[in-house]
């Protein structure tokens, strides 16, 4: 269809305007004259050339025994020249007397006919509507994939691309995205730099999903219609295994242990490592966007994700918030270990996923340094809320960075830090983990706002986890448990 849009040097069309009086006669007395129909003028200063297809047109009309009230308009496309869809015939009312249009030119080159036509004040149309043919160029845009190589990924699959336009505005682009060979099957995206392929666009037509490689494709459509050649990249897709994801977003260079702890804790609790995706987003990030991680997540019953006490948040984790909400709403689970998760560097700024998701008003402040920071000292001791099914646990090393909150109902606490602990300004139990169902759905949400691998040790005097090598591994396969995986540990 015709776009318009505000102005552009690129075409002048200066009005020449000639106005004429007349004046209505009188017949004998009481004899009415008709109504006189308007006239209609649109010029050009000049020879009309090949011109942009972004283009200014100025009309005019006139009414010798009225008023013009508004204007009709149309383009006349030849065969094969107008956008699809596209009625020549079909006039479109304004009350404009200028206007910058988008012309279609899908194949570099238009010849269009403009018609104008002036309506007066009794609705009578000009019967002789003004003309003029244009002749339109339109070069054609340039699309690229960007960000490659693309990772492994699910049936799911994110790409980035950068485009340009040279005689249009590009953001104005649209673009057609298709995998392997189905261009005739392309999805249409608005303006934008960015699309996610959904699990659909990977289905095999009985209930699963093709894997191995794949190829996706995309062609950039300017706003007169013109299409880029296509890019494309290749990668690899593999479908999802078990029902619990195990996203590992600890760097090696700092979690030996903690990895060793939780690929432990899932190998004994859910029998093998066959019967769990793992994902080292240090190794292979298939997450580039919200809706990747919302479509991954969906996948599975119960995600886990684990930062233990790196100190880099995670941009990545930072984009999970949708897809937790999702997941718990939709009776899935999702268990976080991370230290600055909220509050002071946190990976989420969202007020809303502390008041909704984690149940908490807010967090502590510590006085020395105006942060939410705080550290659990070595040796020391946490306790499981009681009604919970997990064991008190000591700390190994220091533990920094250590979130403390406030929560709406105390019955969702999971771990307490005793008075103390935490400050020497602390008076009374301090939460510092989580395990609550959210409002809205029938998922379960934990939370550990401190390392569990720096407080895998047994409390004094309490009996040995066996089998168990520490009570951090012994504490994830507890959470297994409670989200409805293996037997009781």
């Amino acid at each position: 269809m015709i776009a318009a849009r505000g102005r552009s040097p690129l075409l002048a069309l200066v009005l020449a305007l000639g106005l004429g009086a007349a004046f209505a006669g009188c017949g004998a007395k009481g004899v009415l004259v008709p109504n006189l129909a308007p006239e209609t003028v649109v010029f050009v200063s000049g020879p009309v050339d090949t011109v942009n297809h972004v283009a200014r047109l100025r009309w005019f009309g006139s009414d010798p025994d009225g008023q013009v009230m508004r204007y009709e308009i149309r383009w006349v496309y030849p065969a094969g020249q107008g956008p699809a869809g596209y009625d020549s015939s079909t006039w479109t009312s304004t009350l404009n007397t200028d206007s910058t249009f988008t012309v279609s030119a899908p194949a570099g080159y238009s010849m269009p006919t403009f018609v104008v036509r002036a309506i007066d004040n009794q609705g009578l149309a000009d019967p002789t509507p003004a003309r003029e043919t244009f002749q339109f160029s339109n070069q054609t845009p340039s699309v690229h994939l960007i960000n490659l190589p693309l990772p492994t990924t699910l049936p799911v699959l994110t790409i980035a691309w950068s485009s340009t336009d040279a005689d249009g505005d590009i953001a104005k682009a649209s673009y057609l995205v298709w995998l392997d060979g189905n261009e005739a099957g392309a999805t249409l995206v608005p303006a934008g730099n960015q699309f996610t392929l959904p699990p659909a666009m990977f289905s095999d037509g009985a209930g699963g999903y093709l894997t191995g490689q794949h190829t996706v494709h995309i062609r950039a459509v300017d706003d007169g219609g013109s299409v880029s050649p296509p890019d494309s990249a290749r990668w690899n897709v593999v479908l999802p295994q078990g029902q619990v994801l195990l996203v590992d977003d600890d760097p090696d260079a700092i979690s030996t242990q903690p990895d060793l702890m939780y690929l432990n804790a899932f190998n004994r609790q859910l029998g093998s490592s066959s019967a769990y995706t793992l994902m080292k987003l240090e190794a292979n990030n298939p997450f580039r966007s919200a809706a990747d991680l919302r479509y991954s997540f969906a996948f599975y019953h119960s995600v886990f994700w684990y930062q233990e006490n790196s100190p880099a948040r995670s941009t990545t984790l930072g984009l999970a918030e949708p897809a937790i909400r999702s997941l718990l709403a939709g009776g899935g689970n999702v268990y976080v270990a991370s230290v600055n998760l909220m509050g002071t560097s946190g990976a989420f700024t969202n007020p809303a996923f502390l008041a909704d998701i984690v149940g908490a008003d807010s967090l502590r402040t510590n006085l020395a340094d105006a942060s939410t920071n705080f550290a659990i000292p070595n040796q020391s001791v946490i306790y499981a809320n009681a009604g919970t099914p997990y064991d008190s646990l000591r700390a190994v090393v220091n533990a920094s960075d250590v979130d403390a909150l406030v929560l709406k109902s105390a019955a969702d606490a999971a771990f307490l830090a005793p008075a103390g602990v935490l400050d020497t300004l602390q008076f009374v139990d301090w939460v510092v983990g989580v395990d609550r169902v959210p409002a809205g759905g029938g998922g379960r949400f934990v939370y550990l706002a401190f390392p569990l691998r720096f407080l895998g040790g047994a409390p004094i005097g309490a009996p040995s986890p066996a089998p168990d090598g520490n009570y951090g591994e012994k504490t994830v396969r507890r959470v297994l448990y409670r989200f409805g995986h293996g037997t009781a540990p």
